[in-house]
């Protein structure tokens, strides 16, 4: 998780329209755990590749020790806004 964090904050965030969300890690119920948001500017393909494996990995070890979540559903944000130079997600 930390090279995906460590991708993500590499940019300052100066236009909200260069930033795209994608939803990351998994539920033991179903779902993602939780959204992140990232630069265009990055190696996307590179990230979005760490983000798949963060999320088989966490899918795999709910499955293995049969965990299981609140089962809420997380709605996906709506928008990105910058906030001193950082993303902020807007729901």
């Amino acid at each position: 998780m930390s090279d995906i964090l460590k991708m993500s904050d590499q940019i300052s965030c100066d236009n909200a329209a260069d930033w795209r969300i994608v939803p990351i890690g998994a539920k033991g119920c179903g779902g993602a755990s939780s959204f992140i948001a990232y630069s265009a500017k990055i190696d996307t393909a590179l990230f979005l590749q760490k983000v798949e494996q963060y999320t088989q990995k966490e899918k795999a070890f709910n499955e293995k020790w049969k965990l299981y979540s609140d089962c809420a559903l997380i709605l996906a944000p709506k928008r990105i806004e910058c906030a001193d130079g950082k993303p902020k997600l807007v729901y």
